[in-house]
Formats: structure tokens, sequence, C-alpha cells
């Protein structure tokens, strides 16, 4: 999951101002309205800015597109070198004699110290 949104807020709309698919998808947690707009609408109304604030706007979400990609990949980098890390913890404790529980008795008795 990457944001809740609540009341108000947009999304999807990085997908309409690159022209580049969705980097993501939404569902809803409880009952929600929301407003559509298709990409000639959206276009159009874009349009209505000037073409200076249009730049603007393209090199801003392409912008915010690239960091998202960069945290993604950093993300999946941390949680691979977690899963080798918590693979050698386990290793370890397995190789180390001290680390092993120690075997109880029936009556509580500590064995083999």
């Amino acid at each position: 999951m990457l944001a809740h949104v609540g009341p108000h807020c947009i999304f999807g709309e990085m997908a309409l101002i690159t022209n580049k698919p969705r980097s993501a998808s939404a569902r809803a947690v409880r009952n929600t309205v929301c407003f559509v707009i298709n990409a000639q609408d959206f276009r159009t109304r874009l349009g209505e800015v000037s073409p200076f604030m249009q730049v603007i706007v393209r090199v801003l979400a392409e912008n915010v597109r690239q960091s998202n990609s960069q945290i993604d990949a950093a993300t999946r980098r941390i949680r691979s070198q977690e899963r080798v890390l918590d693979a050698a913890r386990k290793g370890a404790e397995a190789e180390d004699p001290a680390r092993q529980p120690k075997a109880r008795s029936s009556k509580g008795v500590v064995r083999g110290e």
C-alpha cells in the first residue's frame, strides 16, 4: 500500500499527465464516491492552461514518477537484504550450540549442563 487518501484527494492523475500506464491501483475501504475524468477531457482542460505551465506540470509529474520508481527499487533491495540477513541469522543460530535451547526433563531439570 502506498497511501491512504481521504475526502477531496485525487489519484490517477499522473497517468493522465505523463501518458504512461498507472503506477498503482486504488481500492476503497468504505463506500466511496469518485469523480472520473477521461483522458480526452483531461487533455482539454490541461490545454486551457499556458504552455509553460503544461510543461511544468509534466516535468513535475515525471519527477514524481521517477522518484517513486527509485523508492520502489530501493525497497525491493532492502527487503531482499533483510531476507538474506534473516537466513544468515537462522543459520548461525543452528550452528552455535550455545544458542540451542536446552533440553528439559519431565521434572523440569535441565540436562546437559
